[in-house]
C-alpha cells in the first residue's frame, strides 16, 4: 500500500503568520499524514497555518514527520538533501523573484531504514521524497513584461526561508535522537 504524505509551506504575505527573523511564511500550511496507530489521516488545512507561532511551526513539522508511532528519521536526510539542492540552485539564479509561490514537500509513507542519500548505491532504498516550488502566478524576473523593478541577484527572501526550514528540520532531527 502506497501512502503519500504531503505538506505545503506557502510564501503568501496576506493573512500570514510570519517569523520575520527567519523568513518563513506560514500560510497556507497544509499537511496530510497517515497515522499507522489509528489507520487514519491527520489533515490540516490552510487555516491551521495562520495561527502558528515559530514554535507551533516547529511542532507542525515534527507532526508531519511522525507517523503516529514514531518520528520518521529516515525522512530527514532525503528531505534535507532536496532542500539544500534547491537552495543552491536558487542562490545561483539572478533576478528571479518567487512572490506568493509555495514549497511542496511530499514523501512516500512506507517505512525505510535511515540511509545516506548522497550514496548512489542506497538511493533506491531511500524513501521517495520530493520538494518542489509551486504556484508561480506572481513570480517575475528582470525584464519580464517590461517590469520596471530591477531584480538583481538571487531571491534572498526565498533563500532565507529555505535556510530557516533546513535549520528547523536539523534542530528537530538533532533534538529527537
Amino acid at each position: 500500500m502506497c501512502v503519500c504524505q504531503t505538506m505545503e509551506v506557502g510564501k503568501c504575505i496576506k493573512n500570514t503568520v510570519c517569523d520575520r527573523g527567519r523568513g518563513v511564511l506560514l500560510e497556507p500550511f497544509i499537511h496530510q499524514v497517515f497515522h499507522v496507530d489509528t489507520g487514519h489521516y491527520l489533515c490540516l488545512n490552510k487555516y491551521y497555518g495562520r495561527g502558528l507561532s515559530a514554535e507551533g511551526f516547529r511542532q507542525a513539522l515534527f507532526q508531519y514527520l511522525h507517523n503516529g508511532v514514531r518520528l520518521r528519521f529516515d525522512l530527514f536526510e532525503p528531505i534535507l538533501y532536496k532542500l539544500r539542492r534547491l537552495k543552491c540552485v536558487l542562490e545561483s539564479q539572478a533576478s528571479y523573484r518567487f512572490y506568493s509561490s509555495s514549497l511542496l514537500i511530499i514523501y512516500d509513507g512506507r517505512d525505510y531504514p535511515a540511509t545516506n542519500v548522497a550514496d548512489p548505491l542506497v538511493q533506491e532504498r531511500a524513501p521517495k521524497v520530493d520538494a518542489r516550488m509551486i504556484d508561480f502566478a506572481h513570480s517575475t524576473y528582470k525584464g519580464f513584461r517590461d517590469d520596471p523593478t530591477v531584480h538583481d541577484g538571487p531571491d534572498k527572501g526565498y533563500v532565507l526561508g529555505l535556510r530557516s526550514l533546513i535549520n528547523v528540520l536539523e534542530l528537530i532531527r538533532d533534538e529527537s535522537q
